[in-house]
């Protein structure tokens, strides 16, 4: 009976001692772990006067997002990660070109701006509507650009345009 008892424990103590090991081994989730959710890109453009013959053209790593015309948005999903987005006209020459880094599951707000090159003042963009923070752009030669927009902000345009 004691071989027996002895044997138990052994068998127990090895189990116990095997998973232990194993769990060791088996990889940790990361606290900063990647979400691979898609990020969502609203594209705004306010309702206004101002540009209203023309709808630019929104494309993103090279591929069309629609054209977008005064008082509405484009909803666009993208993987995390680095994306280059482009701001143009058909009658127009130059372009807008920005690169972005997105999370997943996250929203972002851009708007759609006016160029103002010379000296446009304070006048134009006010009369277009326009609330963010222009972008830093690798090209910025068109006469439309993109401004980023507070998530709330964002948000809350968002609800008054229509898609």
């Amino acid at each position: 009976m004691r071989i027996k008892t002895i044997g138990l424990r052994s068998v127990v103590l090895a189990t116990l001692a095997f998973c232990t090991l194993f769990l060791a081994g088996l990889p940790t989730a990361s606290l900063n772990a990647q979400d691979n959710r898609p990020a969502r890109l609203y594209f705004i453009r306010h309702s206004t006067l101002v540009g209203i013959v023309n709808s630019p053209e929104i494309k993103i790593d090279g591929r069309s997002a629609g054209s977008i015309s005064t008082g509405s948005y484009i909803l666009v999903e993208r993987p995390p990660g680095r994306h280059t987005i482009i701001v143009s006209h058909w009658a127009d020459f130059g372009q807008f070109v920005v690169d972005v880094h997105v999370n997943g599951g996250e929203s972002y707000y851009y708007e759609i701006a006016i160029a103002t090159r010379g000296g446009g003042g304070v006048l134009l963009p006010s009369l277009a509507g326009e609330v963010g923070r222009p972008m830093k752009a690798r090209v910025d030669s068109g006469s439309y650009r993109l401004n980023v927009l507070d998530a709330k902000v964002g948000a809350a345009s968002v609800l008054k345009l229509k898609r």
